[in-house]
C-alpha cells in the first residue's frame, strides 16, 4: 500500500498547476474540502438545463 501523502501548501497558481499535472485528485480526496462557487447567470442557466436533462434521462432508464 502507498503511503499517503498531505497535499502540499502552494505558494502560487503555477505551483498548484504543475503539482496537479502530475498527481491523481482521487490520492487527496479526503484531504479535500468543497467550495461554494458563483456562476455566471448564462453558465448557471446551462448547468441547471444539463442537470434537468440528466435527470429525465435517469428517470427512463
Amino acid at each position: 500500500m502507498r503511503r499517503k501523502e498531505n497535499l502540499p501548501e502552494f505558494k502560487s497558481v503555477q505551483e498548484m498547476a504543475e503539482f496537479w499535472d502530475t498527481h491523481s485528485v482521487a490520492d487527496y480526496w479526503d484531504q479535500l474540502e468543497p467550495e461554494e462557487i458563483e456562476l455566471a447567470p448564462e453558465l448557471a442557466a446551462r448547468a441547471a438545463r444539463k442537470c434537468a436533462d440528466k435527470e429525465r434521462t435517469e428517470t427512463w432508464e
